[in-house]
């Protein structure tokens, strides 16, 4: 007789053009569904790689009670009320009284699953491991509301730069059975702040589809990458630093530069970001172009890639620059060393528009140690098998 397949949930907010979510594609689409029966569960159903979810996965229906949380609270009363749902008004009365005025956005949203759990239902189905994806709401969900033998948790960035209150999550930590990272450098935090704790400390980086990532690359695009193009990618957050690549940006124009620097992506800071561009008058050398659900295209034409972060986990856009041997520019983020080794196989710069601008016009202005970065690139390999082994041996051991 056969064994039976194991039952596998996968917990993520939406699968929108994020990092997280990229690598969960990813990950969903080198999974064994000869071992493994898999769901996926999205706080919301909703993002632009919802067609991206392999065939073998069953995407269940997303907890309805979430839009209450994004509704006027007329709204909430009117249909609480006519929806017979009492639990639903008194989770949003507790959410004004205790969350709203919380300034920080990452403990907003750890103080947030505690107005969300008085109304959300638990999951009936039962698995043998549920995985969450992402910090915050789908880590607290799965210790909250799934029935699993084990329960495995995502962290996908630099803890402590997150600004995550840490006695807010201790009583959700000790109840899983491992807490991943992406990298050793923000694993080592986690062992800062939980070693205490019962529980499986370790690290899992992304894995990557490469043979999809080298066909994509190949469709046109519509933007001109004549000339000397510089492509970023990440949502336009205060994280990942675009209010400096901007200033780099002007420095090097003010120097007769005649570049021109594209971001993908989108987010909060979009007005004030483009307000910055024309305040600079660089319309013709910076572009915010919004989310793309393709941006191997436009990291394959670039002439280097910038990653100007503040802070990073792992930067999924930057091992997939590597992966494309792109020319690969970063600021000196605390974690960056996990992944680029200065003039080795990147190049890396202090965190400021300066510096930013400085690094940019040396690899610019110097060949010789464009080939360098390129052919280290060259050599280096992609080793998925690694990678699923952690998770895979965690599952099953």
């Amino acid at each position: 007789m056969a064994n039976q397949k194991k039952k596998i949930l996968f917990i993520i907010n939406n699968l929108h053009c994020g990092g997280a979510e990229n690598a969960l594609i990813s990950l969903l689409h080198v999974f064994d569904y000869t071992r493994f029966e898999v769901d996926l569960l999205l706080m919301k159903y909703e993002g632009v790689f919802l067609h991206k979810v392999p065939p073998s996965v069953r995407i269940l229906p997303s907890p309805k009670e979430i839009v209450f949380f994004d509704m006027p609270f007329k709204q909430v009363l009117y249909k609480s009320i006519k929806g017979f749902r009492p639990d639903i008004l008194l989770a949003r009365l507790f959410y004004f009284f205790y969350v709203r005025h919380e300034p920080v956005p990452t403990i907003k949203d750890q103080k947030l699953w505690r107005a969300l759990r008085l109304c959300l239902p638990k999951l009936p189905n039962r698995y043998d491991v549920a995985i969450s994806y992402l910090e915050n709401i789908p880590n607290c969900y799965n210790v909250d509301k799934v029935t699993a033998t084990k329960k495995i948790a995502f962290i996908r960035n630099d803890y402590d730069k997150l600004g995550m209150d840490p006695k807010l999550d201790r009583p959700y930590f000790k109840q899983l059975t491992a807490l991943l990272t992406v990298s050793k450098s923000c694993e080592a935090i986690l062992h800062h702040h939980f070693s205490d704790l019962p529980i499986q400390i370790g690290t899992m980086q992304s894995v990557f589809s490469l043979d999809t990532i080298k066909v994509m690359a190949d469709e046109p695009i519509a933007e001109d990458f004549s000339g000397t193009t510089i492509v970023s990618v990440g949502r336009l957050y205060p994280q990942k630093g675009f209010d400096l690549a901007i200033a780099a940006c002007s420095i090097l124009v003010s120097k007769g530069y005649a570049i021109k620097w594209y971001v993908l992506g989108e987010g909060s800071l979009r007005n004030e970001l483009q307000q910055q561009i024309d305040d600079l008058h660089l319309h013709q050398h910076f572009f915010l172009i919004g989310q793309k659900e393709n941006p191997y295209p436009y990291l394959l034409k670039a002439t280097l890639y910038a990653q100007t972060s503040r802070f990073e986990g792992k930067s999924r856009a930057t091992e997939e620059a590597k992966i494309l041997q792109k020319v690969i520019l970063a600021t000196n983020f605390p974690t960056v060393n996990d992944q680029l080794k200065h003039l080795e196989n990147g190049y890396i710069v202090d965190l400021t528009a300066e510096a930013i601008a400085a690094g940019i016009q040396q690899l610019l202005d110097n060949e010789e140690i464009r080939e360098k970065l390129k052919d280290t690139l060259s050599s280096s390999q992609i080793n998925n098998t690694k990678e699923l082994k952690i998770l895979y041996d965690i599952i099953e051991n």
